[in-house]
């Protein structure tokens, strides 16, 4: 026999149930978010609106003073310069057979007694005046090394001296200042120690120069 068509309902499985009741549980959590971070959105943008808007500092690229800065002053006055600049070396001096002193080829030069006896009548013109130590460094180093002591005698070898600069022999003032500070025993000793001589001055008249300059050395 047939059966009579009686449609069952097969119940829902509990696992069922239970996955359908979590995806609404997750759906509403989801839906709960986003309303509250569209609310604090808008919080925030009222707020932002609400607060008062500082200007924007602007700067000038064309001023040619910089901007100025809170704080303390950093500026200074440096003090004005009273000495003379010291000429930068050329890179070409040298005293050895061909002179090449650079700037100082037409300086005057002075041998250690002469500077001795400068700096003796400057000290008689202002006794009491107080110097710098590098005055008194250099008056100590003139005082050791110079070969005379009277002032005649450095007189005399000065125009000794200066007497071979202007007969047109080629001889500069480093060349007499030097003749007037070794004080060579011989003509092969100042040939040697101022090799620019060669050529300018003859050994005979060089050994004559020599002897006068001997004879009003000072040996105490």
């Amino acid at each position: 026999m047939a059966r009579s068509g009686v449609c069952r309902h097969t119940p829902a499985q509990p696992h069922a149930t239970l996955n359908i009741q979590l995806h609404y549980r997750n759906h509403s959590q989801c839906h709960l978010a986003r309303l509250l971070s569209r609310r604090d959105q808008s919080c925030d943008t009222s707020t932002t609106s609400s607060l008062p808007r500082k200007p924007t500092p602007t700067i000038n690229l064309n001023s040619a003073s910089p901007p100025t800065m809170a704080g303390p002053s950093t500026t200074s006055t440096l003090p004005q310069r009273t000495s003379r600049r010291r000429p930068l070396p050329t890179g070409d001096e040298e005293a050895y057979q061909h002179l090449k002193l650079g700037n100082m080829t037409h300086e005057q030069a002075l041998s250690p007694a002469e500077v001795t006896l400068m700096l003796e009548r400057l000290e008689d013109a202002a006794p009491h005046k107080n110097h710098t130590e590098v005055y008194y460094k250099t008056r100590e180093y003139c005082k050791t090394f110079s070969r005379f002591r009277d002032e005649q005698a450095i007189g005399q070898v000065n125009q000794i001296t200066s007497n071979l600069t202007v007969r047109g022999l080629g001889i500069v003032e480093f060349e007499r200042c030097q003749l007037a500070t070794l004080c060579c025993d011989s003509v092969e000793e100042a040939r040697t120690l101022i090799p620019s001589l060669e050529g300018k001055i003859s050994d005979e008249e060089l050994e004559n120069v020599l002897n006068e300059i001997s004879k009003l050395r000072d040996f105490s």
